[in-house]
């Protein structure tokens, strides 16, 4: 429409409870990867950078979908499918990880998984992609789909833990303050409509 205005509200960070699980650089590094067995998810890559680095790294892939689509390609035990999680089980799967993989092969998406570690605190590895970097811009590790790029963004990870934690942490606050400011701006220029619609209806 010619003239229109508009306003992108981006997904709210969620409402869970952060973890205080941290990192300790003398045991094996424990990473989930958010996955729900879509064609857009380069999880082939994700598998094969976690069986380059065993038995340092241990992967938990969640979703079904995953599983029936990936299973065949494992070969190392440590990477494990966990099936459907309910909510709450989850949740508590995210907090105990020491890192969270999300990744897509699709530009301008941003993945759910990704606000979820957020609220968590937990660093995350993501794809690199502008929007994404654009919206996440701390506590994360960026990636292509190349399982070497993957190796080289859980090593970093693994490095940089303490700084990508301290982080995403702040990075918690920031988005929901940045939030919250946003969608005042939308409620007042909704508002600021109604009022206008209201009078002209009256003229």
């Amino acid at each position: 429409m010619s003239g229109a205005t508009y306003v992108v509200l981006p997904d709210p960070i969620p409402n869970y409870e952060p973890s205080v699980v941290r990192y300790n650089k003398k045991r094996q590094l424990r990473l989930v990867c958010v996955a729900s067995g879509a064609s857009d998810e380069p999880i082939e890559g994700v598998i094969n950078a976690v069986e380059k680095l065993a038995p340092d790294v241990r992967l938990l892939i969640t979703s079904g979908g995953a599983l029936r689509r990936y299973g065949s390609l494992v070969k190392s035990e440590n990477v494990e499918f966990s099936g459907f999680l309910p909510d709450r089980l989850y949740v508590d799967t995210l907090k105990e990880a020491d890192g969270v993989i999300v990744l897509t092969t699709l530009d301008l998406t941003l993945c759910c998984g990704a606000y979820e570690a957020v609220s968590l605190h937990r660093p995350m590895i993501l794809s690199d992609f502008e929007a994404i970097k654009e919206h996440f811009q701390k506590g994360a590790v960026y990636v292509s789909a190349d399982e070497n790029s993957v190796v080289a963004g859980i090593e970093a990870l693994r490095e940089n833990w303490g700084r990508l934690y301290d982080e995403v942490t702040e990075a918690d606050q920031v988005m929901r303050k940045g939030w919250l400011s946003d969608f005042a701006n939308v409620a007042h220029r909704i508002d600021k409509i109604a009022k206008e619609t209201a009078m002209g209806a009256r003229v």
